[in-house]
This record gives C-alpha cells, structure tokens and sequence, in this order.
C-alpha cells in the first residue's frame, strides 16, 4: 500500500551559493551554532516496494533487502558485537568479499532514552550519509594503515538496517530510488567531529523522486543499503540511497522499543556477480 509522508529536504536558500552546509558532532564553544542546516517539509507519495514488478537491487536501486535471521536482542554490548561479527561473515558470504570490516552501529528509538547517548531518534530529513569524498576520510580515518590498499581496490560502504522487532510499521526507513535522483539534487554538507571532517549529502526537492519502503518489515528482513560503490567512477553513476525515516499516517502502533540497528561497514576486492 502506498502511503503519504513528510519529509524534509534542505531548504532553498541563497546561503548555500556560498556557504557549505554543515554539522558538528562534539562539544562546541557557546559562539558557535552546531549546524546550519535549514530544512522545508514536502508530503510525499511513498511507495510499497512489496509490489514492485520486479525485485530492487543495490546496484539499480540503491537498495535491497534479503533474510537474514539472527537470535541476538542487542541489550547489551556483548549481544551487539556478536551481531557485527554474525553480518560480517553473512556479508563477505553474501558478496563474496575479500574482507569485511564495522567502522559505526547506532540504534534509533522513536522515543530516546536520554541518558544513553549511544541511542538516537529517527532522522527525519532526506540525506546520504556519505559522498565519494566522505567514504574516502572514514576509511582513511578509521584504518590508517591499509587505506591505501583498501582505495585501490573495489570497495563499498553499506549501511545494513533492521528492525528490533516485527513487523515495523511506525517510522520505517523510506528509500529514495536513486535512479530518479538527479546529480543537481545533492549539496554536500560537512559533518565534523572531534577527529576528522566527513561530507555527506543533503538533497534538493524534485518532483522526479521515487521513494519507497518495506512494508510490515520483519527482524529477519535484513535492508542493504548502498552508501558509495567504487565501481562507479563518477558521482551521476552513484547508486546512491537517499532515505529517511517517516512516520506512517495509516499506523497507529506507537511502540518505546527500539526501532531499528544500523550497522556502517566497507567491504574491499569485492567479486560478487553483476545481480547485487
């Protein structure tokens, strides 16, 4: 069933004609805003990706999904460092990788406990979380020692995303197929933590744009996100994922559970077939 959402793209401004978009993420001095991001909401039509005629793919898309069952209930750090190692091995499975590597998780909760900062709300505005610009500084930042070699070869950083519990019906990830976005509709923005500067992607509104999500999504459906593939060596042949979450109007399932884990990893030398 298709339903209709708000979400929040970068607002139209002339500051951007000279300003770069930004974020920081860390302590900052009383002077100095925290970010300048400007957003305007849009109601958009989203789409059951269920119904498609055919199946979504990484590299069309921008996004797939694919079972996956894990017994883990993330309550502890223990539970969620067997999880990685658990993703890990199904993804270098998966795409017949030479090494896969985590460099970030983050739980997001409609309602957050504030006394756990490891925990997050729903990001509601539309974004990538890195350009060819910010993958290359994570790998760079995270594994100083091989970056080079990771950079000379094939190498994607996927977001990997799961509901905590089933099915997701409030706030699922809505996924913008990245076919109908146009290389006009990305502002790179800065996010700058205490250590290092990353870019992402912020997105102009367009009627072009195709969104999409899971209906009903079950612990065991696994969401694989692309985030950068340098297969593609330009940014227009990016299969970029611009997402979101949103809320369903249709929902009335309200729940203080966790709503989704979302594990960032790199894979190197990948020989995966041409389907993925």
């Amino acid at each position: 069933m298709a339903v209709k959402s708000t979400v929040n793209y970068l607002a139209p401004m002339a500051l951007w004609d000279d300003t770069k978009p930004y974020e920081i993420t860390g302590n900052v001095s009383a002077d100095v805003p925290r970010t300048n991001f400007r957003f305007e909401p849009h109601v958009v039509e989203i789409q059951d990706a269920r119904a498609l005629p055919s199946k979504v793919s990484l590299s069309t898309h921008g996004f797939e999904w694919v079972a996956q069952t894990t017994t883990e209930d993330f309550k502890t750090d223990d539970s969620v460092t067997r999880y990685i190692n658990e993703l890990e091995e199904f993804i270098q499975d998966h795409f017949k990788a030479d090494k896969v590597l985590t460099f970030q998780y983050q739980v997001r909760k409609r309602q957050p406990d504030r006394l756990d900062p490891r925990i997050r709300p729903p990001s509601n505005f539309v974004h990538v979380d890195v350009s060819p610009a910010g993958a290359e500084a994570r790998i760079r930042f995270n594994y100083p020692e091989v970056a080079d070699d990771i950079l000379r070869r094939r190498h994607m950083l996927l977001s990997l995303w799961r509901p905590l519990f089933s099915p997701l019906q409030d706030y699922p990830l809505a996924l913008c197929d990245a076919r109908s976005v146009d290389d006009n509709d990305l502002i790179e923005s800065d996010y700058i933590y205490p250590n290092f500067v990353s870019e992402s992607f912020l997105l102009n509104h367009s009627p072009e744009h195709k969104w999409f999500y899971l209906s009903d999504q079950r612990k065991d459906e696994l969401l694989m996100i692309t985030n950068y593939d340098s297969a593609f060596k330009t940014r227009q042949l990016q299969p970029f994922y611009q997402h979101c979450l949103v809320a369903n109007e249709y929902c009335q399932l309200y729940r203080n559970s966790p709503h989704g884990l979302r594990i960032d990893r790199f894979q190197r030398e990948y020989k995966g077939t041409g389907k993925h």
